[in-house]
């Protein structure tokens, strides 16, 4: 196609455009004076013709993608839809870089309805960014604590280290995971945060990654530390029987308490 395709100027110079623009206001500006270029039926051939002649140009691909959308859905609409999915990228970017931890408390205050949307969560969710996965576990943890507690789980060790062994405690798997997530603080209690692990690797059925973290624990707790993880430990028996390794674990973490 690309050999006999005629690709005319007005074609160029909008691919041109939105390749210069460098995100969806300007290309939706843009498009908004060729909208009668954008939607010919002549411009998805040429986009084709492009891309054969430009096979590593990622240009062509977008606009043929957002072409299906508006033929699915209509430009105004497809057009409003990438604006706000442009503005809550924003916002969650607004929000992740705020210098501080009582600047981000007061951002998420004032932005709660559009942070919390489902939208928002799956943006987060589909981030491989540190820094994005501990913000969304700060937005689950605001679903079951108030908001200053959590933000004193992300600024203080002895906070987490405390939430993170009473989750332990109570077998609430799910909540001690996003706490650690929340709180990478608590990698300044490593004895806590070895023994948090290990209960999450014994969920995930690898008893034997869990033992290895067990015995860290052994090694760096006094007696006392370790006959308290080994009374939460049982609590968490208690909830979650089925746990492989469980046993193994308390045996390495007190084996004098886990005897008696």
């Amino acid at each position: 196609m690309w050999a006999i395709a005629d690709i005319p100027e007005s074609h160029v110079e909008l691919v041109n455009a939105y390749t210069r623009a460098e995100n969806w206001p300007a290309q939706q500006s843009a498009f908004d004076g060729q909208r009668d270029v954008l939607t010919s039926s002549t411009f998805r051939t040429s986009l084709h013709a492009l891309s054969g002649l430009y096979p590593a140009n990622p240009v062509p691909g977008q606009l043929l993608a957002l072409l299906d959308e508006i033929d699915q859905a209509g430009i105004d609409t497809v057009f409003a839809r990438r604006l706000a999915d442009h503005n809550r990228r924003a916002l969650l970017t607004a929000w992740i870089n705020t210098p501080t931890w009582a600047e981000s408390r007061k951002f998420l205050q004032e932005h709660h309805a559009e942070l919390t949307e489902d939208e928002s969560i799956r943006i987060l969710a589909g981030s491989d960014d540190d820094t994005a996965r501990q913000h969304l576990a700060i937005l689950d943890l605001t679903t079951v604590l108030p908001g200053e507690h959590v933000y004193r789980l992300v600024t203080d060790p002895s906070a987490a280290e405390e939430a993170a062994l009473d989750a332990v405690e109570a077998g609430n798997l799910p909540l001690l995971s996003t706490i650690l997530i929340a709180a990478p603080t608590l990698h300044d209690r490593p004895t806590s945060w070895n023994l948090a692990a290990a209960v999450l690797l014994l969920a995930q059925d690898q008893p034997d990654q869990a033992c290895d973290l067990a015995r860290h624990v052994a090694g760096n707790a006094s007696p006392l530390q370790r006959r308290a993880h080994t009374i939460r430990l049982r609590a968490l028996r208690t909830h979650h029987p089925e746990l492989p390794g469980l046993d193994d674990v308390i045996m390495l973490i007190d084996p004098e308490a886990a005897a008696s």
